[in-house]
């Protein structure tokens, strides 16, 4: 419904790989890092983290340069949006990545931050509150 209402915006919801996740017994599940404890102070650690905002990094500046979903393989033209018409979005650990990833993140070989249309976190919370710092600009 929000594509058809806002076409301009581009809503980056991606799908988490599956791997092995300590809270669930060791067995594989849909993570986009490692949750060893459902306290407060487990949700410092979060091995992982850094790897998966970096393929979330990855898959804004594809989009800012033009090399994201949004170029179709049967048009010449690619088709680069600005930072401020993408949207990261996601449930649960995802939307504790897309708010850490586009709040502490820079634009690429810059000291600005990344400056989103905005980010949707649904039923997220902020991983590694305690040394969680928004990034300038």
């Amino acid at each position: 419904y929000l594509a058809n209402q806002l076409p301009h915006v581009k809503w980056i919801l991606p799908t988490a790989p599956t791997q092995p996740v300590t809270l669930n017994g060791g067995m594989s599940m849909p993570s986009w890092y490692d949750i060893v404890g459902l306290d407060s102070r487990s949700s410092e650690f979060c091995n992982g983290l850094d790897e998966s905002m970096e393929r979330i990094l990855s898959l804004v500046e594809d989009e800012v340069s033009g090399n994201g979903s949004s170029t179709t393989a049967t048009t010449a033209c690619v088709n680069p949006l600005d930072y401020s018409r993408i949207v990261l979005a996601g449930f649960s650990q995802g939307g504790a990545l897309a708010l850490y990833t586009g709040m502490t993140q820079s634009r690429k070989q810059s000291t600005v931050g990344l400056g989103l249309g905005g980010i949707t976190v649904m039923s997220g919370y902020l991983p590694r509150s305690k040394t969680f710092a928004i990034a300038t600009g």
